[in-house]
Order: C-alpha cells, then sequence, then structure tokens
C-alpha cells in the first residue's frame, strides 16, 4: 500500500533516513578535510578534538564531585532538620503545614505523614484562635520575626503551652516557624504567682495586726489606719496607678502610724492640749515607725512611706523638711488622705460642696 505523503513516518523509517544522512554527512566532511586540508592541519585538529574531550571529560568529572557533595550536604540538613530537638515546621498563607521535623511531630503526638497539608489552627485551643490568626496575618503582612505564645490541643484533648517565631520566605508564600514547648515554664510561673499571692496576703495580714496593736495602745484614733489606708487606695485608683503601686499605698496607709507604738499612752490618750514637748515626742513616731520597718524585706517602699507621711510641699512639715519631688508620691497621698480622714463628717461635707 502507498504511503500518503502527509502521513507521519513510522520510528522504523526515520532511524533509516538519519543513519543514510548521517553517512551523507561524514562522507562530505572527509572529502572537504582531504581536498583543502594537510595531513599536518589534520593532525593538529585531530589533537585539538582529542584535548578538547579529554576537558569535557574533566569538567565531567568535577561536576559529579559538586553533584556528589550537594547531595552529601543536603542529607546532613536533612538529617539537622528532621532530628534536631526543636520543633521545626513551614506553613503556607493559609496556615496549612507544608513540612515539618520529627520533634516537631512528637508535639503533636501524631505521625509527621498524617500532619502535613493539614490546618495548623486546628490543633490551637479555641480560646487562642485569634491570637494565631493575628499572628499569621503579621509574619506575611510585615515580612519580619514574630513571635507568640498560645496553647495547643494535642491527641487526648491534652494541652500544651508553647512559644512560637515565624518569618515569612522572601517570595512570601510560605513562613518558616520555630516552635518551643514552655508548658513546664508556664506551669511553674503559675505556681510562683499563687505563692506570690500567698505571700502578699499573709503580709497584708501581718500589717493588718500590726494596725490593730497600733489603734490598741490608741483607743482615741480607733480606725484610723483603716479608714486612711481604704481612702489613699481610692485615691491611687482615680489616678491611674498601676495595681502595685496602688497595693503598696493600701499597705503603707494600714501602718503609717506604727511608730506611735514607742509613745506613751499616757500621751496618745490624753484628752487635753499637748504641751511642746509631747507633740515633739508625737512627732518623732514617723521616724520611729521607719526604723521599726527599714531592715524588714517588704517588696514595696513602705518604710519610706511611713517616714515621709507628715512632709508637707512648702517644707514644713516633718521629720526631713522634706519639698515637692523630694517626697514620694506614696507618701503625698498618705498625707493628704491622713489629713482628710482628721476633718469632722461636717467639715468635709462642706468641702466636697465648694
Amino acid at each position: 500500500m502507498k504511503r500518503d505523503k502527509y502521513s507521519p513516518s513510522s520510528p522504523a523509517e526515520i532511524r533509516l533516513r538519519a543513519e543514510e544522512k548521517l553517512k551523507a554527512q561524514k562522507n562530505t566532511l572527509q572529502s572537504e578535510i582531504l581536498n583543502s586540508q594537510s595531513g599536518a592541519d589534520t593532525k593538529c585538529l585531530l589533537h585539538e578534538l582529542q584535548v578538547h574531550q579529554i576537558e569535557l571529560e574533566m569538567q565531567n568529572e568535577e561536576l559529579q564531585q559538586m553533584r556528589a557533595q550537594l547531595e552529601a550536604w543536603l542529607e546532613r540538613y536533612s538529617n539537622l532538620y528532621d532530628f534536631a530537638p526543636v520543633s521545626y515546621f513551614t506553613l503556607d498563607c493559609e496556615g496549612t503545614i507544608q513540612q515539618i521535623n520529627i520533634a516537631g511531630a512528637l508535639i503533636f503526638m501524631v505521625e509527621r505523614s498524617l500532619l502535613l497539608n493539614r490546618r495548623f489552627g486546628l490543633f490551637v485551643s479555641e480560646a487562642d484562635v485569634p491570637v494565631f490568626n493575628d499572628f499569621l496575618k503579621k509574619v506575611f503582612e510585615n515580612r519580619i520575626k514574630e513571635k507568640c505564645d498560645i496553647a495547643l490541643r494535642t491527641e487526648g484533648n491534652k494541652f500544651l503551652w508553647v512559644h512560637i517565631e515565624a518569618t515569612a520566605s522572601e517570595d512570601g508564600q510560605e513562613c518558616r516557624d520555630v516552635l518551643v514547648d514552655i508548658t513546664q515554664r508556664r506551669i511553674a510561673e503559675e505556681s510562683l504567682k499563687q505563692t506570690l499571692e500567698k505571700l502578699r496576703k499573709s503580709l497584708a495580714g501581718t500589717i493588718q495586726a500590726m494596725s490593730l496593736i497600733v489603734e490598741t495602745r490608741d483607743p482615741y484614733t480607733a480606725g484610723h489606719q483603716r479608714r486612711v489606708s481604704s481612702l489613699a487606695r481610692i485615691i491611687a485608683r482615680e489616678m491611674g496607678l498601676p495595681d502595685d503601686t496602688v497595693e503598696n499605698i493600701h499597705m503603707a496607709g494600714a501602718i503609717h502610724d506604727i511608730g506611735k507604738m514607742s509613745i506613751p499612752a499616757e500621751i496618745l490618750t490624753k484628752p487635753t492640749r499637748l504641751t511642746d514637748t509631747e507633740f515633739s515626742l508625737i512627732k518623732m513616731h514617723s521616724r520611729t515607725g521607719y526604723d521599726i520597718l527599714k531592715d524588714a524585706e517588704l517588696p514595696y517602699p513602705i518604710a519610706k512611706i511611713v517616714l515621709q507621711h507628715h512632709e508637707k510641699m512648702n517644707g514644713s512639715g516633718y521629720p526631713q523638711g522634706l519639698k515637692h519631688d523630694q517626697i514620694i508620691m506614696e507618701a503625698r497621698i498618705i498625707a493628704v488622705a491622713d489629713v482628710v480622714e482628721a476633718f469632722p463628717p461636717t467639715v468635709l461635707t462642706d468641702l466636697l460642696k465648694a
């Protein structure tokens, strides 16, 4: 059957035609060399071809060596990545896990192959999903290292606290993440927080007991320290001071007159006007209170507040005659509360109306 000229040739036909064409090219080339060049030129050309062949073989050998070295480096990097004690993983813009090492899989307690192409957010605790989503958004938008602490829900509904740091890739298509299990640290921090709270309550109880001791010796001013303490705390809160400072002022107010324990009871309870000598003894209570408290390892500068709570902005106070910024803020608040608490109710009402 005659083949149509537009139908494709069979592989055998193509092979036959190619061999015929190659044979013709060889005959033509040999004829041109014999007709146009001397034997010396032919030898020179042959030498150059042989040298070029050796060069190609050497280059090929070097390329093979470089390839073997790159493969060794890749294997070393893969081992470092896979067997690193820190969890490494890669996420795309949607938070889908693209890569994860063995340590990362152990965190989730899931086989590594089963984690690939799963959304990382599925393992984030419900309360921290907004935190993680905001973190991932910042990583890809800001193109700088971002950090966050979140709780993960692993197999068996166990919760882990983790710290994550991530940086977006140059093309912005994925981010490389490092994850550290901080569960034990968070447990320790919570335990420490509870211990500090117990110590704070214990300290508050001790201070309250000291306040009661003073008031039993001076029934005329019974409850004065508690009222000053409460009033000072209200002032501090209205000023927008930090909670620790407010608590500091509250405790200092509860024992601001502790130095009165050194004053004779007959002077403290004297119903008539004090003599100059007796008033001088009364004025010593700030210094005495400081001496009682200065060596106690208190978490706040309570001793200094007690020392300065009778100082005045114009320098007319005692015991040091301090002015303005020389008086710490906490002592100024106690001083105001101390004066206001001593006002008779009618006078205080008139002042508030003014």
